[in-house]
């Protein structure tokens, strides 16, 4: 699908239909489970990538934004969904406001074995140890915004954006727990919010449809805007 087929959703689990071993299984494994119940909301289809983007909202509830190349399905009459077109309408030189959740990371060696990888750091972690002597406070701040640059610029001019004014706090730790499997699935985040100017409209589109970041598939990079 090009872009101008993406829908923009709002889904709230209707709790109220949801028996306690339902929620248990939902909220099982650290939010794998969560994690699970957006993928089923996609049809079926075994030759498809990933082709959506989902936020949590905090607060009461169990409620998500989602950006979608397709139409989200609920066989179950447990979710109420409120979908629209998504083509948002871009301009060179325009500032939005912002939130993004997002998994900062910094590449740091290779993985052993000769497979070339890098290996992947969470960035607060990374700056623990790199500025010992700074509050954590002041690591978030300094780490997150220089991830959300880029080094010299280049993550932000790569998805058409400069910033103009940001803050990155709710700096958390995931471990979530695949059933039937040993190992965690193990990532961070960070939350921003601030104002941003475009620079280039159609990477800035990319970065709205595909995501910033990784661990895109657990609720993150999902980047929220509105015009000043």
């Amino acid at each position: 699908m090009n872009q101008d087929d993406f829908l923009f959703s709002h889904i709230e689990l209707r709790t109220e239909r949801c028996d306690s071993l339902f929620m248990r299984r939902l909220l099982a494994g650290g939010g794998y489970g969560l994690h699970q119940a957006i993928w089923r909301l996609l049809p079926c289809d075994p030759e498809a990538r990933r082709d959506f983007l989902y936020h949590r909202i905090d607060g009461a509830g169990v409620k998500f934004y989602v950006v979608s190349a397709r139409e989200l399905v609920d066989d179950t009459g447990l979710w109420r969904i409120r979908s629209k077109p998504y083509a948002p309408q871009i301009e060179a030189g325009e500032s939005l406001n912002f939130t993004l959740r997002a998994n900062p990371t910094v590449a740091r060696g290779r993985e052993p074995g000769g497979k070339g990888k890098s290996i992947r750091h969470d960035v607060v972690m990374d700056a623990r140890r790199s500025f010992p002597e700074a509050s954590e406070a002041e690591r978030v701040a300094q780490a997150g915004m220089h991830w959300l640059h880029g080094r010299e610029g280049q993550r932000a001019e790569r998805h058409g954006y400069v910033i103009e004014s940001a803050h990155a706090d709710g700096y958390t730790q995931h471990r979530l727990h695949k059933p039937g499997t040993e190992r965690a699935i193990t990532f961070s985040t960070l939350d921003y919010v601030g104002r941003l100017r475009v620079t280039d409209p159609e990477r800035f589109r990319a970065a709205l449809f595909g995501g910033i970041g990784h661990a895109r598939g657990f609720g993150c990079g999902l980047l929220l805007v509105r015009r000043v």
